[in-house]
């Protein structure tokens, strides 16, 4: 069985070659046995069935390396928020801090908001290009292992 943070790192990799950096997964290989379920990708790479796409990686604001991380913390963030605006939560913990459950349910909004223009402001990228990325890798994950 491979461990999440096994398919985390694997996934990452063949996002970055398949934005043409090859470095992550060559490491990879290097360094660590290739998971069963992901030797016929490794396989489809050396024969050169699959390749980078060098399309996708000429028009990326977002080195390649980077673009799973960065999805990747941004989706735990928004599932977060998202697990936590949830009646039984919201309501319990608006009686602990003393305010109305609306006014939490606001207030996860209002993080939501915030993890979107931290991704934005510090990766110079559009919203909609932030939101990608954490769909990009809570789709390779749940793909795992189709990569």
């Amino acid at each position: 069985m491979t461990s999440r943070a096994d398919i985390e790192r694997w996934s990452g990799a063949m996002v970055a070659f398949d934005y043409c950096d090859p470095k992550p997964l060559s490491d990879l290989v290097a360094s660590e046995p290739v998971p069963d379920k992901l030797r016929p990708v490794i396989a489809a790479i050396i024969s050169g069935e699959r390749k980078p796409d060098k399309r996708k990686a000429a028009h990326s604001k977002v080195d390649a390396a980077e673009r799973f991380r960065i999805g990747a913390v941004l989706a735990a963030v928004l599932d977060t928020i998202d697990d936590m605006n949830h009646p039984a939560i919201t309501g319990s913990a608006a009686d602990r801090m003393g305010i109305e459950p609306r006014q939490a349910i606001d207030r996860l909004n209002m993080y939501r908001e915030k993890a979107y223009q931290v991704a934005e402001e510090n990766l110079g990228v559009s919203r909609e290009t932030a939101k990608k990325l954490a769909r990009d890798y809570r789709k390779k994950v749940q793909d795992w292992p189709d990569v």
